[in-house]
């Protein structure tokens, strides 16, 4: 595959194998790139041509004609975002009205999940409030599927760390925000 302009973090679904790719954009658009399990590859994501739905270069009258369009894309103008960091579609046993959801971030301290069928996507949630972090630098998961988040220290002296996302009880989701034991972030199943 070609075509992405800054490919940060991609992960691949531990049940179908199919690929995703958080894409910094250079203008205005944040994206997401699902590449299906049954693709032979070379797909062309359009960078420098396109950014998210827009022309880029040129900035008007492109055709777009044989491009894979962006699953997800966000402008990133204002407070919406700044630089999106790819994720994991969630594949875990403890939180199971989120399965098979695509998580993401973006370095503002936006956090979502979307479910994608691999042109198009539903159920996007927003979990900034539940979670209420921002520095997110990196996603993982473990051998079960569970999922983790990192987050940057910054330059004022606070620490970065590694966090792991965990359920409560059957419908309710907390963050572990390290080792002091405080608990945060309610959200119900859906």
């Amino acid at each position: 595959a070609y075509g992405v302009r800054n490919p940060y973090r991609m992960g691949f679904d531990r049940e179908t194998g199919d690929l995703y790719i958080g894409d910094v954009g250079q203008g205005k658009w944040e994206e997401i790139n699902h590449q299906l399990a049954s693709s032979l590859g070379g797909e062309n994501y359009g960078w420098r041509l396109i950014e998210g739905p827009d022309c880029f270069n040129p900035s008007s009258n492109c055709d777009p004609g044989g491009l894979t369009d962006p699953v997800y894309s966000y402008n990133h103008s204002g407070d919406n975002g700044r630089a999106v960091i790819g994720g994991y579609p969630y594949r875990g046993a403890a939180i199971p009205f989120i399965e098979g959801h695509y998580i993401f971030a973006d370095t503002s301290g936006e956090v979502k999940t979307f479910l994608s069928n691999g042109s198009s996507v539903s159920l996007v949630q927003d979990w900034k409030s539940e979670l209420s972090v921002s520095n997110i630098s990196s996603f993982g998961e473990d051998g079960a599927g569970e999922l983790y988040y990192t987050i940057r220290g910054s330059k004022s002296g606070s620490s970065g760390g590694l966090h792991k996302i965990i359920p409560t009880n059957h419908d309710t989701i907390r963050v572990d925000f390290g080792a002091t034991g405080l608990m945060k972030g309610n959200v119900s199943n859906p």
